[in-house]
């Protein structure tokens, strides 16, 4: 009844499917006979051509050699375009397989064609046609010594029928030519290689040489090799003395010949793409069958046309040779129909053994040039089993940088496509694609009718047919998600218990857990015999899939499954980890419910050794249940058992273990011992994750024991220390950052300090600047976390970052309901930073202004001061709507010295009545650049940051303006405005020690030479650097050290005026006059001393040293505030570079300013990258610059655009480039929007432009890599 169900279920299905294909059969004729005829046109006019050019121009193997070099840089730009559009290398061969591997394809090639188109110039082409038809003959030949193709006698009658018709069509013909008959005879016979090379070479997965353009591009070099020294031997003098072209009387006549040959290679290079359309779009049996007719109307054609002289034996003959071929055709046809009906009786039977076996097809495009003989080898590849990687390395050719194929599915879409399932032969590639669409929709939900499934899933049973591992592999995962959805699903029982009982090792086991998935209990009878047989099975994974879906099943089918112990027990002595520990699973499952029978189970294996670790893990945690299920709570021989795993050599087995132990309910310190003293080892262990799961489960015995973790205390302080910290781990692991701020986002709604929320939040900001696409995910856990945050500090750093990236992300307006609350809720603090937050919404997010000034509006009336304040300012600056106004109050902040500031307004008001009457400048105060934050492995646990001093506000910089400010000479210089870090003059175990601190000021540059004495026997009088500058900076005065003793350090000044801000070089020594003393008191001999003098090493000055760096959080909006007269653009070629990245680190080390935008980290996967750098040079004056990076072969070109608030500026950054790149690109400064700054700009644009036009042709693309 099972079978006679099933058959009937298959006619009703072949039923339904010829309904739903014959409406669009007419459609897909229409579409078939167009490209036929698409392919007769440009076969039949690249043979008349041939026959017609290659006489009037005798030279057949240069005009060869044309089309041969045409049709290369054809598939050359096809492969580029392709490449640019999708960012995605095509396939390159190396060296030794493109000489070992594609060389005979190309040589075969080179001579098929060659000797085609010059036979050209003896035969004609009726002649030419019927005798290069033969090459069939050949490509069987070769087939069979290939074993492409067994040994037949109906073989042996088609060659024997196109031979007899062969000599028939040449038998007493008026325009038979012996040397062209042999020319075209030669041609089919080296086709015939040809061809079975070729094909070779595309059935080799290792090469990837499926896609013809890629076939096209490496095989037409080695083609114009072979015959180009031919052309050059046989034609060369007399093709370079042809009045045609080299001696053409004029250009137009040269020119003309040129653009007729090309013509035939735009038709040789047409005529290969049209026959791989037919082939993709139908098969090859349909080109097979199109190209006799082909030669049909050839022949015909020439006859009319040509007035070849055809007499009735010769079309006697033609009529013998094409029925020979007509019957080869034929011959496959019912070959490959016998084939799918054996497929169709062998899916209806359950238990016949199936013979048939249809592999894929890998069907490339050809090479050629003017003949089609050449597809017919694609009926003799049918017998080749191609290996498993061909599918992985055509989808990784094809598919790779194409990460939106699967989305934006629609299952009416997916649902129709799966009509491609029905066609014959398989598509695999098209199958495999439809079929991981099916499970992209079924695991995003997406619910299927019961008549659509079924539909569907009764077209999915014609894959049974193709034995291809992945796409079988991908039937069976499909089968097992719609077994709850589709009916009649039993149907593919018999296919499924075929491949369960088969050889093939890579099906047995996926489809042993399809089948269980389909079974019901009342069919598992059935197929008992087999699960049993699979359980004991000598391959593991059959053998543990047969265990897994036993597992399964035993919920429904318990009496079934209990049958099948002695197989199990015999599984648990399995060699394989996994099996045993499967069969250990299943057989404490089945005797579950006795306890003594999961008694005797633990004391059994407890005293076997176990070879799986995983297996003696399950084992102890059924003894620890054991245990807790006891009356007493004791059972002594389990507990031995697991005080025994405790010495195990698994560290798995022994944490699990001593796991077990500490979680037992009723322990005392005595028992407890053994697994704490295991777990105080691994708390000293070099793996991060045995240290983490020791110390949390001392957690938990310190919670009930104490006084047991009292002799860890000491490992325990050290690993307060540990580099495993959670910000480190973040950084590790840039994928796992969804849940890692899951995690922290738990832990900040848990209750703990100030040290351990600050703690939670600086890493969820870390996670959040060091991974843009986490942006919205973390900012919405800490919108969540200030809604109820009990710390204003936290709350106001937390306001303060969404201020910064709420507007800049997708929906920035479901952030303001979080802001404006704690303007209600919070404290003033809290309140004056929500107000800033909300009115950076309306600065940077147009569409917010309105509402943000409602709102600012309504804090106008806060009870706070600050608060009333803030919201005045912002409200009376975003309500007049300009942006320059917004971005320099309410977006940039001013970065001032908080000392500096105080120091200078302290000098203001202690000046004169007259003096009081200038404004304050804020640009006589030192910029504040915040410090670098420390990497993750320097930073120190807040345990361990608790005991060190606090720090104070004050900065370097400050403490150097205190040190200035107290020599009397050096207070005309000003307000110090940066300063550098110490740079050593000398070597570290020298006799004097110099340093040397660059303070720049508003007009002047004072250098700081800190010394050392390292010799005791001497005094130092005197002491002061000669430096020697260069013509455009002034010496203004040099204040020497008055004495340097022993071991003393002592400091000298040196204060220069540059009248041009430019980088130099400074010659420095150190002058001093020399008395001898006593080592012991330090006292000198006498008061006479002599000069001497001591070389240091060259002092660098650059433009970094006037800069200071200040970041611009909207780097855009201060781009347009500065003049864009002041602009100046370069072109440059860092060649010194390697990558980016150095590019990047170094140019911000030159300048000297700083990356914005977070543009400082560039993705290490693309090949552009845009730097945005902002500071601040001395005086005040803000410089922009917008570096444009593009790899190359060659380092690293730069496109480099800078703005300033002064002009010179500009020049001088740009000539500080210059200064330090050792091959800088043809240099070409221009103002804006000039010519030459758009040619460099369109120079390092060029692929992210093409990133952008990839986004349009994605599809188009997709549409070519299918074909």
């Amino acid at each position: 009844m099972t079978q006679r169900y099933q058959q009937l279920s298959m006619a009703e299905h072949s039923q339904h499917s010829g309904r739903a294909s014959r409406a669009n059969m007419l459609l897909e004729a229409l579409r078939t006979l167009v490209l036929i005829l698409v392919f007769y046109s440009f076969s039949i006019t690249l043979t008349f051509y041939n026959k017609k050019y290659i006489t009037l121009y005798p030279y057949p193997l240069s005009i060869t050699v044309l089309h041969l070099c045409v049709k290369f840089l054809l598939a050359w730009l096809i492969r580029q375009v392709v490449e640019q559009l999708t960012g995605c290398h095509r396939l390159e061969l190396c060296w030794a397989a493109y000489c070992r591997r594609v060389s005979p394809a190309g040589i075969a090639s080179s001579l098929d064609i060659g000797l085609s188109n010059w036979s050209f110039e003896f035969v004609t082409v009726s002649l030419y046609t019927m005798t290069k038809s033969t090459a069939v003959v050949f490509i069987l030949l070769f087939a069979i010594y290939l074993r492409l193709e067994e040994k037949r006698w109906s073989l042996v009658l088609v060659i024997l029928l196109i031979a007899v018709g062969l000599f028939l069509f040449t038998y007493k013909s008026t325009q038979f030519h012996t040397g062209g008959f042999l020319l075209v005879l030669s041609a089919s016979f080296v086709s015939g290689i040809r061809w079975t090379t070729a094909q070779v070479v595309t059935q080799r997965a290792e090469l990837g040489l499926a896609n013809p353009v890629d076939m096209i591009y490496h095989v037409q070099p080695w083609m114009v090799l072979v015959l180009l020294p031919l052309s050059v031997a046989f034609e060369g003098t007399e093709i370079a003395t042809t009045a045609n072209l080299f001696r053409a009387s004029s250009a137009t006549a040269a020119f003309g010949t040129v653009r007729i040959l090309l013509v035939g290679a735009f038709l040789a290079f047409g005529l290969e793409c049209s026959e791989y359309l037919l082939l993709s779009r139908t098969s090859s049996l349909t080109l097979s069958v199109s190209g006799i007719f082909k030669e049909v109307c050839t022949i015909v054609l020439a006859a009319g046309i040509n007035d070849d002289v055809i007499n009735p034996v010769n079309w006697a003959g033609m009529a013998l040779c094409l029925s020979g071929i007509g019957l080869h055709c034929g011959l496959k046809a019912a070959a490959s129909s016998a084939d799918a009906r054996d497929g169709q009786a062998a899916r209806s039977s359950s238990g016949r053994q199936c013979r048939h076996r249809q592999p894929l097809q890998l069907e490339a495009l050809p090479a050629r040039e003017s003949d089609f003989a050449s597809h017919r080898v694609r009926h003799f590849s049918e017998s080749v089993t191609v290996r498993r990687s061909v599918y992985r390395c055509s989808v990784a050719n094809n598919l790779a940088g194409r990460a939106s194929l699967y989305t934006g599915l629609e299952k009416s879409t997916v649902l129709q496509e799966a009509r491609v399932f029905n066609e014959t032969p398989l598509k695999v590639r098209r199958c495999t694609e439809i079929l991981t669409k099916m499970l992209v929709i079924l695991g995003q939900g997406e619910q299927l009718g019961r008549t659509e499934a079924t539909e569907a899933f009764f077209a999915m049973t014609k894959l049974f047919q193709n034995k291809d591992v992945h796409l079988r592999r991908l039937v069976y995962i499909v089968i097992k998600e719609m077994a709850t959805v589709a009916e009649d699903v039993i149907i593919v029982t018999s296919s499924l218990t075929k491949d369960m009982t088969g050889k093939e090792d890579a099906f047995r086991a996926p489809s042993i857990r399809a089948l269980c998935r389909i079974t019901d209990a009342g069919m598992l009878q059935s197929i008992e015999r087999f699960m049993k047989q699979a359980i004991v099975d000598r391959s593991p994974p059959v053998s543990s899939a047969a265990l897994v879906s036993a597992y399964q099943m035993f919920r429904s089918s318990q009496d079934v499954v209990r049958r099948w112990s002695n197989e199990v027990q015999e599984a648990v002595n399995s060699d394989s980890v996994m099996v045993q520990y499967h069969a250990l699973g299943l057989l404490h499952q089945i005797r579950r419910s006795d306890r003594l029978a999961v008694t005797k189970l633990v004391q059994k294996y407890s005293k076997s050794s176990l070879r799986s670790p995983l297996a003696y893990c399950y084992l102890i945690r059924v003894a620890s249940r054991l245990i807790q299920e006891s009356s007493s709570g004791q059972d002594a021989a389990s507990f031995e058992f697991l005080e025994s795993c405790l010495r195990n050599k698994s560290e798995l087995v022994v944490y699990e273990a001593a796991r077990a132990i500490v979680a037992l309910e009723q322990t005392s310190a005595k028992e407890l011992a053994p697994a704490v003293s295991v777990l105080q080892m691994f708390l000293s262990s070099p793996k991060a994750v045995l240290r983490f799961a020791a110390v949390r489960t001392l957690n938990q015995v310190a919670m009930k024991h104490p006084a047991a973790v009292t002799a860890c205390n000491l490992d325990l302080e050290q690993l307060i220390a540990d580099s495993n910290s959670v910000r480190a781990l973040c950084s590790k692991y840039p994928r796992k950052q969804a849940v890692m701020m899951t995690f922290l986002s738990q832990m900040l709604r848990e209750e703990g300090s100030y040290d351990y929320k600050r703690s939670i939040v600086e890493a969820l900001l870390a996670v959040i600047e060091e991974n843009p696409e986490s942006k919205e995910a973390g900012l919405s856990h800490l919108c969540e976390f200030i809604e109820d945050c009990e710390h204003p500090v936290l709350a106001v750093k937390t306001l303060h970052l969404l201020g910064d990236e709420g507007p800049k992300t997708m929906r920035p307006s479901k952030y303001i309901r979080y802001i404006y609350n704690r303007v209600i809720l919070e404290v003033p603090l809290v309140r004056a930073a929500a107000v800033a937050a909300l009115a950076k919404f309306g600065a940077l997010h147009a569409p917010l202004l309105d509402s943000v000034l409602v709102l600012l509006d309504r804090c106008k009336l806060d009870t706070d001061d600050e608060v009333r304040d803030r919201a005045t300012f912002y409200h009376r600056v975003l309500s007049l709507r300009n942006e320059q106004l917004a971005s320099k109050f309410v977006l940039q902040p001013m970065q001032l010295s908080v000392v500096g500031l105080e120091q200078a307004l302290l000098r203001y008001t202690q000046q004169s009545a007259d003096s009081l009457q200038q404004k304050f400048d804020l640009r006589s105060v030192p910029v504040h650049t915040p410090a670098a934050r420390p990497k993750p492995d320097e930073q120190l646990p807040e345990a361990f940051a608790a005991k060190q001093p606090a720090k104070s506000l004050e900065t370097q910089a400050d403490r150097y303006a205190k040190q200035l400010a107290a020599v009397p000479e050096l207070s005309a210089l000003g307000s110090l405005f940066k300063s550098s870090e110490p740079v050593r003059l000398t070597e570290e175990e020298t006799e004097y020690s110099v340093t040397c601190v660059k303070h720049a000021f508003s007009d002047y540059l004072l250098l700081q030479f800190d010394l050392l004495n390292t010799l005791p026997d001497q005094r130092l009088e005197d002491v002061h650097v000669d430096c020697v500058p260069s013509e455009d900076w002034e010496l203004v005065k040099v204040i020497p050290a008055p004495a340097l003793p022993y071991n003393t350090p002592a400091t000298c000044y040196s204060v220069f005026r540059p009248t041009e801000p430019s980088a130099c070089s400074l010659s420095c020594t150190l002058r001093f006059v020399v008395k001898d003393c006593d080592p012991a008191t330090g006292q000198p001999d006498s008061d006479e001393g002599y000069a001497d003098e001591y070389v240091l090493e060259e002092l660098d000055i650059g433009v970094c040293d006037f800069v200071q760096p200040v970041i611009k959080p909207n780097f855009s909006a201060a781009w347009e505030e500065l003049a864009p007269d002041s602009e100046l653009e370069d072109t440059f070629a860092l060649t010194s570079m390697a990558s980016i990245v150095d590019a990047v680190q170094n140019l911000v080390k030159v300048l000297g300013l700083a990356a914005c935008d977070r543009s400082d980290k560039p993705d290490p996967g693309k090949s552009t990258h845009t730097l945005h750098l902002a500071g601040v040079f001395r005086g005040g004056h803000d410089v922009l610059a917008r570096c444009r990076l593009a790899a190359s072969g060659q380092g690293v070109t730069m496109n480099m655009t800078v703005r300033a608030s002064d002009p010179e500026l500009s020049r001088l950054f740009i000539g500080a480039i210059l200064a330090v790149s050792q091959f800088p690109a043809q240099p070409h400064h221009s103002a804006a929007g000039s010519a030459d700054a758009e040619s460099g700009e369109v120079l390092l644009l060029r692929r992210q432009l093409q990133e952008l036009v990839a986004v349009v042709v994605r599809q188009l693309v997709r549409l070519y890599e299918a074909q």
